[in-house]
């Protein structure tokens, strides 16, 4: 295949994952979502959503409630929504200033 067919066929990859996200999103109403849901939403397996948390590339900051492990289901679907120029997601330490600086324009807005 040439550069522009693979190109395409990457953009019809990311454009899937997006559609099944949100496919996923419109079905969880509740303000926090647990791994599965998080796993769900990034089209993982749990043990690799466990992975990404260890490593820290889990952008949102966790909640631990009763030892259970939650994260804010808005907070996760900008993460989702605001990726790196290159396309990549933000890890914890990069994500929270980000974070942050969303919250301040929708104060204001």
């Amino acid at each position: 295949m040439n550069s522009n067919t693979e190109d395409v066929s990457e953009i019809v990859l990311q454009l899937r994952a997006i559609r099944a996200a949100v496919e996923t999103a419109a079905r969880m109403p509740a303000e926090l979502i647990g791994r599965d849901e998080l796993a769900a939403l990034m089209d993982l397996g749990v043990s690799t959503l466990d992975r990404m948390k260890a490593a820290r590339q889990i952008g949102p900051a966790e909640l631990r409630l009763g030892g259970a492990v939650k994260w804010h289901f808005r907070e996760v679907l900008m993460w989702l929504s605001h990726p790196t120029p290159a396309g990549e997601l933000y890890d914890a330490k990069a994500w929270t200033p980000i974070w942050a600086e969303l919250q301040k324009r929708n104060a204001k807005n």
